[in-house]
Parts: C-alpha cells; sequence; structure tokens
C-alpha cells in the first residue's frame, strides 16, 4: 500500500509540473512528407521533388517543390501557402516554370505569383458557397534581346458545391466563375471564365464531365492544348499549344476501380488508396479574330491514388497514352498531380 501510495504521488506532482504552454503554429511547420515530382513522356521529361507540411489544427498548410529538365535549362519550381483564420482563408502561390513546355522557342522562363482571398458565405451539410478575389502577377524572359513581358491581373471569382446520393450513387457539381482585368503593354483588358464539373461515383466506376467557357479581349487570354494547363488536351505537345481569346472547352473521363490497396507505411503520412483505369475524350475550339483552332485528343490511363500528410493533400500518379482525334501517332506518358 505504502509502495502505491508513493508511485501515485510522484505522478501527481509529475503532472502538476508540467508546462502549460500557448499554442504556436510555428513548432509543427517542419516538412511531414517529401515526394518525388516527375513527368516522363514523349514530350519531354522532368524530375524533382516536393514537400509539405501542416500544423495540428490546419491553420497554415504548405507545399513547396522543384523540377529540373537537364542540359541548359533553368531551374523549375512551385510553392504554395495556405493561411486558414476563422472567417477567411488567404492563399499565396508563386511558380516558375522553365524549358522545353513553350510555344516561342526563344522563351526562357516564365513567373507567376498569385494572392487570394476567399470567404466562405455558405456552409450546409450537401452545399457549400465562397467569393473571392486577389492579385496575379506574370512575367515572361526571353533567351534573345526581346523585352520582359509583364501581367498584372486582378480577379473576382465565386465558387458553389452541391452534392447529393442515394443507394450506392454519389454526384457533385462544382460550379466557378471568374472575372478579370489584365494590364500590361499600358492598356487594359477584360476577360471572364465559367467551369462546369460533374462527378458521378456509382461503385466501382467513376464518371467526370466538364463544360468551360471563356471570353477575353485580348487575342492571347487563353492557351488550348498539352498536357498540363487549364484546359489541357492530352496527345499535343506543349510546343502545339494554340492562344485566343475566346474558347469552348469540353472533357469527359469515364474510369472504374480496379484494386482497393487501403494500406500506408504504419503511422506514415503517406497513403495508398487504389488504383484504376480511365478512358478520357477532351478538346475545344479557341479562336482569336486571325485565326480559330480545333483540338481534340482521346486514350486512357492506369492511375496510382495516394493520399499525403494524413489525408490533407490527395495525389495522383498517372501512366497513360493519348493521340489527338484525327491521327494515329500516340503521346505516352507518367506524370504525378493530374487534375480534372
Amino acid at each position: 500500500m505504502k509502495s502505491f501510495l508513493r508511485g501515485f504521488t510522484r505522478q501527481k506532482i509529475a503532472r502538476e509540473e508540467l508546462e502549460i504552454r500557448d499554442y504556436s503554429v510555428l513548432r509543427y511547420l517542419a516538412p511531414r512528407y517529401y515526394l518525388p515530382n516527375f513527368m516522363i513522356g514523349t514530350a519531354g521529361s522532368n524530375l524533382g521533388l516536393t514537400i509539405g507540411g501542416r500544423d495540428p489544427l490546419d491553420r497554415i498548410n504548405y507545399q513547396a517543390g522543384f523540377s529540373f529538365e537537364g542540359m541548359d535549362y533553368p531551374l523549375s519550381f512551385n510553392w504554395s501557402m495556405l493561411f486558414n483564420f476563422d472567417n477567411f482563408q488567404l492563399l499565396q502561390s508563386s511558380q516558375r516554370v522553365a524549358g522545353r513546355r513553350f510555344r516561342d522557342d526563344e522563351r526562357k522562363l516564365e513567373d507567376t505569383h498569385l494572392l487570394q482571398l476567399v470567404v466562405p458565405v455558405r456552409e450546409q451539410v450537401f452545399s457549400a458557397a465562397a467569393l473571392g478575389g486577389g492579385l496575379l502577377y506574370f512575367r515572361r524572359d526571353f533567351e534573345t534581346e526581346r523585352p520582359v513581358q509583364e501581367q498584372y491581373r486582378a480577379f473576382a471569382a465565386g465558387n458553389y458545391l452541391q452534392s447529393w446520393g442515394r443507394n450506392d450513387l454519389f454526384a457533385l457539381r462544382d460550379l466557378y466563375l471568374q472575372g478579370n482585368i489584365d494590364h500590361f503593354g499600358e492598356e487594359y483588358y477584360l476577360s471572364t471564365q465559367m467551369d462546369w464539373r460533374e462527378y458521378l461515383d456509382w461503385r466501382d466506376y467513376e464518371l467526370s464531365l466538364r463544360g468551360s467557357l471563356a471570353f477575353g479581349q485580348y487575342e492571347e487570354s487563353f492557351t488550348l492544348g498539352g498536357l498540363v494547363g487549364r484546359y489541357p488536351v492530352r496527345g499535343y505537345l506543349s510546343a502545339e499549344r494554340v492562344q485566343g481569346n475566346e474558347l469552348y472547352y469540353l472533357r469527359g473521363q469515364l474510369g472504374r476501380r480496379l484494386v482497393d490497396i487501403k494500406r500506408g507505411f504504419g503511422l506514415s503520412p503517406v497513403f495508398f488508396d487504389n488504383i484504376s483505369a480511365a478512358f478520357f475524350l477532351e478538346g475545344g475550339r479557341i479562336s482569336n479574330p486571325e485565326e480559330e483552332k480545333w483540338l481534340a485528343g482521346l486514350g486512357g490511363e492506369l492511375s496510382l491514388d495516394m493520399e499525403f500528410s494524413y489525408g490533407l493533400y490527395p495525389l495522383e500518379l498517372n501512366l497513360g497514352a493519348a493521340r489527338k482525334l484525327a491521327e494515329d501517332d500516340w503521346q505516352v506518358y507518367l506524370m504525378t498531380g493530374y487534375s480534372f
């Protein structure tokens, strides 16, 4: 009994001596995962590393990475930081793109810096809406003596999400509208972009649909084609992307989950979800005062779905093959981070 009382007394003293400190996000901002970042394909290849982290209350989370194509090309990099406050969110992100990923052979690199504010205006069980706006700075550098191109953008945006389900069916609708004012070359230009996305999940099948409209005053307001970008068309090389001020864009993808992995490495922040296969068809029309272009591609891919930092950062690793709708030459790629 005396032994028990002595042990109880020591535990009580230890508890009383615990230091109580105010919560600080700075104590938890060390990187929580490291991820190889790469793209391998007939359009070119690059290799890099991505890191990310967040504090337990998710007040600050960040992600940063870099990639390199080799030879004489500059280093590409990106980072983003999201600050969560009680009534709004603040996002700051920056990106440098360099290498062979440009239509203009003389282009050396492109820098983009974004500051965006998001304010939730509706948060219900099956629907949510948010309003926001921000500032964007865009810069192009060239290998020749051409002058640097700089562009400033102020924008306002609205986003609406709605979900519903029945039995094995789950559906999600995502509506996004954005209006822009661009300034460069001592002129101001107006533009607007709208995206409508529908996601249907039924048992092991997923159907993703997207329709987009975009209109602008400047003849090179939007870019269509390539593997990445806001309006990609897989099957076209990066150098084959086209620009214009009026755009109509459609995408459809039907996928099926093949293997449910549902495993991670113990308590590590890396989790493997499933392996799936998909068939896709995408394309659109883009025009400017001088010309009109139609781009369309189709193909298929295998995807490994993963989650990092305990579900905060979902990621896909995609192995795919795509071609232009009217041609038989196939483009093969392996890349991370592809989003619909």
